[in-house]
């Protein structure tokens, strides 16, 4: 089976990715430029696509926090999730508020679970596009009148770029 990760337009991602399939697998990979300006990377490789498929849900809609990092107590892993995640979907605005996005209803109720778990209340806000095109998902925006707290708590002054959607660690960071 492939699998398919996109990092957003960033080839230094890309590479990163690689590098790390090859340390922790073993497997190579390629990358290519998609059609919407962003860069994904391949891999051929069934017994981890699955693991990914279970773990993580099934493209966009079905998107899911894995149970080991939603249940994990370690703090830097935690910590390195929603770095990652706010990397890939989502942005700082105005230094002190960190939203995130997604069309995973239950993925957005995870991400405000996994914060309050660390006493950071977020709310969800839905956004409805399908006026402005059938084709399109309800996005949920994940934010609130805390998120300068989480943003201390867990950017600590994190340089976030669009970038990627990964699952495993290395010696700087955690990729989901």
């Amino acid at each position: 089976s492939t699998i398919g990760l996109c990092v957003g337009p960033s080839v230094e991602d890309a590479e990163d990715i690689l590098k790390l399939f090859k340390k922790v697998f073993n497997i190579d990979g390629k990358y290519y430029e998609s059609r919407k300006n962003n860069i994904v990377v391949q891999f051929l490789c069934a017994p981890i696509a699955k693991f990914l498929v279970e773990q993580c849900g099934r493209g966009a809609l079905n998107k899911k926090i894995p149970d080991f990092i939603l249940m994990n107590k370690d703090e830097k892993i935690i910590r390195g999730f929603f770095k990652s995640y706010i990397k890939g979907d989502g942005c700082i605005k105005n230094k002190y508020e960190a939203k995130m996005v997604t069309v995973s209803k239950n993925l957005a109720y995870q991400l405000m679970m996994l914060a309050s778990k660390r006493n950071v209340f977020l709310t969800i806000m839905a956004r409805d596009y399908k006026r402005y095109n059938k084709n399109a998902n309800i996005n949920y925006i994940i934010s609130g009148q805390k998120s300068k707290v989480f943003k201390n708590i867990y950017l600590e002054d994190y340089n976030i770029k669009k970038t990627c959607h990964q699952i495993l660690e290395d010696e700087d960071n955690f990729y989901c």
